[in-house]
């Protein structure tokens, strides 16, 4: 039997994002958004989270391990990272692919025929030393309108502890990072979000940001996706020809499991599902470097 309570992604008010924010986003490049995910959904994020972390720390899975980034930190392994997360999540998450609330933030600050493109889960632990330092998640000749990721937030992300910083308005152009950590100019007015448990916040890829250490909360789960337009993956020389194709199959795939719970069927066809997933996670793309500081 099918727990319908799988689904419950799909109540959100479609006009939370108002006309200033929109403004504002593409101004500065990022835009916190309050209370999107509720309880029970905040629930279900933070079960699925602590079952892969669990998983990937015992190293029993591979493709799950070989999809992680473990270090060890005192002898103690330490998870940061998890890649093509619904190669390795339950079905129920393809739910939120196809939730009101993310079919809006991307429809409205991106594209309505906006495709995910890249989908991860960061793990901050307490006083791990992994410090972000400042940089452009990568550089597009044009990503203004035609790229966003969203975060959303499984617990708390206080102001001073280890938070995301940006410096609004990066995002337009490739930035001189060098020039603006050791240029002896002031970086300018910080953004810095109080972000609670089941917030959003959305940035354009190309804004410069940064996190420092967390020192007050146990640890800290991000889920992220990062969507872009169909104009934009086509303009990617580098990326396979199938790659579109296997996108849409991952969004139509997501839409059918979730409207078959929606009608408490009994018959789900998981394993089929999970097998399509996994052929879809086969087409890899070329890493695209950030644009860090590269002095020593």
């Amino acid at each position: 039997m099918v727990n319908n309570n799988q689904s419950k992604f799909n109540h959100f008010d479609k006009t939370m994002i108002t006309k200033e924010q929109i403004k504002q986003f593409h101004n500065n490049g990022v835009l916190h958004l309050k209370n999107v995910m509720d309880k029970q959904q905040l629930a279900l994020l933070r079960d699925i989270a602590d079952s892969l972390e669990k998983q990937a720390l015992s190293r029993q899975n591979k493709p799950l391990f070989d999809d992680s980034n473990i270090s060890l930190e005192l002898f103690t392994p330490v998870l940061h990272r998890i890649k093509h997360i619904h190669r390795h999540a339950p079905l129920s998450l393809l739910a939120l692919l196809t939730s009101d609330q993310l079919n809006h933030i991307k429809s409205v600050l991106c594209s309505e025929d906006a495709l995910p493109t890249a989908e991860m889960m960061i793990f901050k632990q307490a006083l791990s030393q992994a410090e972000i330092p400042w940089h452009q998640d990568f550089i597009e000749s044009s990503s203004t309108h035609s790229i966003i990721t969203i975060g959303i937030y499984l617990d708390d992300s206080q102001v001073g502890d280890g938070n995301v910083q940006f410096i609004p308005g990066t995002h337009n152009e490739k930035q001189d990072i060098c020039g603006l950590i050791h240029g002896g100019k002031p970086l300018g007015q910080l953004t810095e979000f109080d972000v609670q448990a089941g917030d959003i916040v959305v940035h354009n890829p190309m804004v410069v940001h940064r996190s420092g250490l967390m020192q007050q909360h146990e640890k800290r789960r991000t889920l992220y996706y990062e969507f872009r337009t169909l104009e934009n993956i086509k303009s990617q020389d580098t990326w396979p020809a199938e790659f579109i194709e296997m996108r849409q199959q991952l969004m139509n795939l997501a839409e059918n499991y979730t409207n078959v719970i929606t009608r408490q069927s009994k018959e789900v066809g998981e394993l089929c599902i999970q097998e399509s997933i996994n052929d879809i996670f086969e087409i890899t793309l070329s890493n695209i470097p950030a644009n860090y500081c590269q002095c020593k």
